[in-house]
């Protein structure tokens, strides 16, 4: 085995620990140092691998190797692999890492709301522009976004992203009469405030 082995949370690993001899040698395996049981069986009764590994999910296989269904950081540690028979044993040891992968990146607000001064009750409009990796939205076209969300709120896609506005520490929610006359969140993020007051 290679000194570490990356796996990837929530998808399958196969630890590879093959060995030959006369007779064949019987693989064992052990974490942390906890011996595992004998091969073709399950870690369920093991202190540190027991309480997170099952029949489904941990086996060590036909031809010695350690098969883990999903990994989770739990995991993470040190493996080490005998081969043993009637002459002696041989051992060979890796450290599992677990990393993350997101299957899309955080959004980003590529353009949020800035400052402004306006008279009393006249509409106010705050922009959210946001993006995210897939989108290749370039900072010279912020400003022809601006416009086009003002004129056409389903000008820009979010691609599912959930926009949320506060005041202060409250989440504008606009559930009540008087959150409906006063906001409105447009499909493109932007918020409009009504007939503004101090």
């Amino acid at each position: 085995m290679s000194n570490l082995t990356i796996g990837i949370d929530s998808k399958s690993l196969t630890i590879e620990c093959n060995a030959r001899g006369k007779p064949q040698p019987v693989i064992y395996w052990a974490k942390s140092g906890h011996t595992t049981p004998n091969r073709h069986q399950s870690s369920n009764t093991n202190d540190e691998m027991g309480s997170i590994a099952t029949q489904d999910d941990f086996l060590i296989l036909e031809n010695g190797n350690l098969f883990i269904e999903r990994l989770s950081k739990k995991y993470e540690g040190t493996y080490l692999c005998q081969a043993s028979n009637e002459y002696g044993s041989v051992e060979t040891k890796t450290y599992l890492q677990i990393k993350s992968i997101q299957s899309k990146p955080p959004p980003i607000i590529v353009y949020g709301p800035q400052n402004q001064t306006i008279p009393i009750n006249t509409q106010a409009t705050l922009e959210c522009v946001t993006s995210t990796a897939k989108t290749n939205l370039v900072l010279a076209s912020i400003n022809e976004i601006k416009h086009q969300q003002i004129q056409d709120e389903d000008s820009i896609s979010n691609d599912k992203i959930e926009i949320k506005w506060l005041k202060g520490t409250q989440q504008i929610n606009i559930q009540t009469q008087f959150e409906i006359n006063k906001y409105k969140i447009l499909s493109s993020g932007l918020l409009q405030i009504n007939a503004v007051q101090k």
